[in-house]
């Protein structure tokens, strides 16, 4: 059986809108622990792994934003 399933989920024009900004704040906030990550080798968390989160919420973040832009297009 294939490990990754598709889910549909109705959301609004405006949930979109939220839920973009709701991935940029994360994307905001990893960012921060990288650079900590980075300048700190004792920091409680890697800098590797940081950089693994950012770059499997940028996928998901991605595909939001072209969907709220894909919307506001078509406006």
């Amino acid at each position: 059986m294939d490990d990754q399933q598709l889910i549909a989920v109705l959301l609004t024009k405006d949930e979109i809108f939220r839920l973009m900004t709701m991935c940029h704040d994360s994307s905001m906030y990893w960012h921060n622990h990288w650079q900590k990550a980075s300048d700190d080798p004792n920091y409680h968390l890697s800098k590797l792994g940081c950089e693994a989160v950012r770059n499997c919420n940028k996928e998901v973040a991605d595909k939001i934003e072209s969907i709220y832009f894909a919307l506001k297009a078509r406006d």
